[in-house]
């Protein structure tokens, strides 16, 4: 047998040996596509489901040691924001994932995919273990529910709270400030600083002066409520800060000087004569209409100015009254008794 029919003998039989032992491999190269249900929640080849059974050690390998795509170039953040990267808890970086939340409108549910929590005090996901108070439970907002948040800031102190809202709870990192609900926690100057725009005096002004919101925190009686702060502190009077002279008048009595808006002048409208008056006349409601409480309607209303006596014919425009005290006749027979 001469050499090319040896060649051409061997080639016919090894050929098909080769074909044989290739189609019975029992270890064939795994394919690195994923399966159709790879991204199918309620598939047992959810994606998740695999991590959490094997790890990571599988996805780096084809989508690269920080998951940004890898050999296969695709990046796992074009669906999600997980897995985090190491700056995921810096606060000063630009990945924080403070950050991404707020670009993402605090959707919680992009968080909820991985992480899970009970919206009550018996939570134990582990964004707690950072998040002392948030994400915040049901009835967070519910001043009649237990879990509403004021009891939270008292036991801190307000720790908690500025770790998101700021030192100043006027958003900080969550750029929601809670002042966008109500005027509590206190400013510095809210307090102390009258000539400032941030005293409570003058929110209370605007506020046309309604104080139910004081009483939320302070209670009904102004002597500490869920707060522990009694308004009576500074507010000595015999009914706190609803005593008369808070807002008008001063040691001597109620009538003005000072006024609403601590003008003191008598070229003032709401200063005037208010203390001869009440010199002669004993009483305010010579000329002012009678209330009871301080929250009554006759006192505390839309209206900017205290109502007077019909009859009395008070014309603010002019700053004159037609009744008779002012009567010369009138005037001769008071000065007289």
């Amino acid at each position: 047998m001469n050499k090319n029919k040896l060649c051409l003998y061997l080639l016919i039989v090894t050929v098909p040996v080769l074909f044989y032992s290739c189609s019975e491999n029992a270890n064939p190269i795994p394919s690195k596509a994923h399966p159709d249900s790879w991204s199918q929640q309620d598939s047992e080849n959810f994606h998740s489901v695999k991590v959490e059974a094997v790890g990571y050690s599988s996805c780096i390998s084809c989508h690269g040691q920080d998951f940004s795509g890898g050999e296969s170039r695709v990046s796992c953040y074009e669906c999600h924001s997980y897995p985090h990267l190491t700056v995921w808890h810096d606060s000063l970086n630009a990945d924080f994932h403070g950050q991404f939340l707020r670009e993402k409108r605090w959707d919680l549910n992009l968080c909820a995919e991985c992480h899970t929590w009970h919206n009550d005090n018996t939570h134990t996901s582990d964004c707690y273990a950072c998040h002392i108070l948030y994400p915040h439970f049901t009835g967070w907002d519910d001043a009649a529910g237990e879990q509403f948040h004021d009891q939270y800031y008292y036991a801190s102190n307000g720790d908690s709270c500025q770790i998101c809202h700021g030192a100043d709870y006027l958003g900080g990192r969550t750029q929601v400030a809670c002042n966008f609900c109500h005027t509590f926690p206190h400013a510095a100057d809210w307090y102390t600083a009258k000539d400032s725009e941030g005293f409570h005096g003058v929110s209370i002004r605007e506020h046309s002066w309604k104080m139910d919101g004081c009483k939320k925190c302070h209670g009904d009686d102004y002597k500490g409520g869920s707060s522990g702060k009694s308004c009576y502190t500074c507010h000595t009077g015999s009914e706190g800060p609803e005593t008369c002279n808070t807002c008008h008048g001063g040691t001597r009595n109620p009538a003005p000087p000072v006024d609403l808006h601590g003008l003191s002048e008598k070229t003032s409208l709401g200063v005037g004569e208010h203390q001869s008056h009440l010199l002669k006349y004993r009483v305010c409601e010579t000329c002012h209409v009678e209330f009871h409480t301080f929250a009554d309607p006759l006192h505390i209303d839309n209206t900017p100015n205290a109502e007077i006596i019909p009859s009395l014919a008070w014309d603010r425009t002019t700053a004159t009254c037609n009744s008779p005290c002012h009567n010369p006749s009138y005037v001769h027979i008071w000065n007289n008794m």
